[in-house]
């Protein structure tokens, strides 16, 4: 069962369902629709908690441009997706990849991974 690990500041949201997506760099072993998902935070610390569980139903692909999000090749609505992944804007996502993973800067820079959707 794969184990997906969210920082303090979305664990209340994904306990309550709120949030049911995530996007991550891509794994060596890549989580698959159907998987059943454990969700933590706290991960590999005294504080860890399951927060529940889930099945997966959607990996694709995904680029976080500033000026917008690409999902399975699609551009969409970049403030909507910024919410359903726990942000105020796409504004706030972005500086928060900036500053987690060091989306880079400059002329066609962007985050590339996969955004992970469970119900």
């Amino acid at each position: 069962m794969p184990a997906l690990n969210f920082f303090r500041r979305f664990a209340g949201a994904v306990e309550r369902r709120e949030k049911r997506q995530t996007i991550r760099r891509s794994r060596a072993r890549p989580i698959r629709e159907g998987d059943e998902l454990a969700l933590y935070t706290g991960q590999r610390t005294r504080s860890c908690r399951l927060l529940g569980r889930a099945t997966c139903i959607r990996v694709v692909d995904v680029e976080l441009y500033e000026g917008g999000p690409i999902v399975g090749g699609v551009h969409v609505e970049p403030d909507t997706f910024a919410r359903s992944d726990g942000f105020r804007d796409y504004r706030e996502m972005v500086q928060w990849f900036k500053n987690t993973y060091g989306l880079p800067n400059g002329c066609g820079g962007a985050f590339r991974g996969v955004l992970i959707q469970w119900a």
